[in-house]
């Protein structure tokens, strides 16, 4: 149970843009235990239907746009092995010129199955501190099982909490609160709010109690096939 490796990459990429890119490993069949990103989020497929969404934890600032270039915290547990010796994601971004580590070694204790982290983000941005957006799945027959956002995307800006709401299957209105230091205070196995819903393919979500003109990234993690 412990890191033996590691690799860097630094991609160039357009800022707020989920760019793909490609991370090449000494070895195959390597098992990844961490990763840590100065971006705001990664996405890595699963498989043909289904992608994990990584948001930054730990190293990712609330504040995003004073901090994007600074680089620290404890990352994000996971483990998968890789199938050769080349990974695929993609890395959505404030900054033009991303950070994001890759360890590899054996499990270590507290880390998630890729699949727990199978997902799907949407940026809103807000007008007088609202906005709204839609979260789109893979499929439906999914129940969603987290909820998480990142906030202060624009410069000299920043949302203390945010306020996320949607109808639920049941006919009723769920809020989620997120405070703006969740992902900087909180370490990886903890920024996702639990949450139990089923899901349509699509899920209309609204933004309150934002600042003015703020971007939020919203994160909502699911379990099931879609259908």
């Amino acid at each position: 149970m412990a890191i033996v490796g590691s690799v860097v990459v630094t991609p160039t990429v357009s800022a707020l843009t989920l760019t793909a890119e490609t991370a090449t490993f000494p070895q195959a069949g390597l098992t990844i235990v961490k990763v840590l990103t100065n971006g705001v989020y990664l996405s890595i497929p699963i498989d043909s239907s289904r992608n994990a969404i990584l948001p930054a934890a730990g190293g990712n600032p609330t504040y995003a746009a004073t901090n994007a270039a600074q680089i620290s915290g404890t990352g994000r547990d996971v483990t998968w092995k890789l199938n050769g010796t080349v990974l695929n994601y993609s890395i959505y971004s404030l900054t033009t010129t991303p950070t994001t580590v890759f360890y590899y070694g054996t499990p270590i204790p507290g880390d998630k199955p890729l699949a727990n982290y199978a997902g799907v983000a949407t940026t809103v941005t807000l007008s007088s501190g609202a906005g709204t957006g839609t979260l789109t799945f893979p499929g439906g027959g999914l129940t969603m099982t987290g909820i998480s956002a990142t906030m202060g995307l624009v410069s000299g800006d920043g949302s203390g909490v945010i306020e996320i709401s949607f109808a639920t299957s049941a006919g009723q209105t769920f809020n989620a609160f997120i405070p703006g230091a969740l992902l900087t205070q909180n370490t990886s196995n903890t920024d996702i709010l639990p949450v139990s819903f089923p899901v349509a393919q699509t899920l209309a979500i609204t933004l309150a109690l934002g600042t003015t003109a703020d971007k939020i990234v919203v994160y909502a993690f699911y379990s099931g096939t879609p259908s």
